[in-house]
C-alpha cells in the first residue's frame, strides 16, 4: 500500500494537484490539515483516491475531525 501524506496546503490546490500526479499509483491521500477547500475537488479531480484528512490550526470552523 503506497500512502501519500501531505499538510498546509491551504488553498494551493493546483500545487497539491501536481504532488499526488508527480507520486503516481498511490492507494490513500492522508492530509494532515490546513487544506482550506482543498479537499473538495479530489473526488471530483481523483474520484479513484481514498483519502482521510483532519483539521488544522487554520482550520478553525472546519467540520473535519482534529484527530483520527
Amino acid at each position: 500500500m503506497r500512502i501519500l501524506v501531505v499538510s498546509d496546503t491551504h488553498g494551493n490546490y493546483p500545487l497539491l494537484a501536481k504532488v499526488i500526479k508527480a507520486a503516481g499509483a498511490v492507494d490513500l491521500l492522508v492530509h494532515a490539515g490546513d487544506g482550506g477547500n482543498d479537499l473538495k475537488h479530489l473526488a471530483r479531480d481523483f474520484p479513484a483516491l481514498s483519502h482521510v484528512a483532519v483539521a488544522g490550526n487554520c482550520d478553525p470552523f472546519s467540520a473535519l475531525p482534529r484527530e483520527l
